[in-house]
């Protein structure tokens, strides 16, 4: 695989359709890969996209190919552990990272689930 033989601290998987299976694009369309692409459906995909929604983001649910990631101003992948985490390289070529989308996301995804905005709470419950 090509990320071992490289300095890649992360790859973003593309499937056998050639359709990327977890990044955004933007600023003119922000794209996610359908669960048919392989990606996964999940609580972070779905807080990530409200977030987006409030933010007034349009999300459209679509197949990525690798030239989308080419032409893209800012990428970021999300996951419950890597929370929102942009990308600044595909192929070896630089994307600007992160973006001003990528930053507002990041930064309201950390917020909501941290229990810091109020919009979000119902998604926090206090662990004693």
């Amino acid at each position: 695989m090509r990320v071992e033989r490289s300095s890649f601290s992360r790859c973003v998987a593309i499937n056998r359709s050639c359709a990327c299976a977890s990044s955004r694009r933007g600023p003119a369309a922000r794209l996610t890969p359908p669960t048919s692409a392989g990606a996964l459906e999940g609580i972070t995909q779905s807080s990530v996209s409200r977030i987006l929604a409030d933010l007034g983001q349009d999300l459209r649910v679509d197949n990525i190919a690798r030239s989308d990631l080419y032409t893209a101003d800012e990428i970021f992948v999300c996951g419950t552990a890597a929370e929102v985490s942009s990308v600044n390289s595909v192929d070896d070529r630089t994307v600007p990272c992160p973006g001003p989308i990528t930053k507002a996301v990041a930064e309201g995804y950390a917020a909501a689930v941290r229990g810091q905005d109020p919009r979000y709470k119902d998604w926090c419950e206090l662990a004693v």
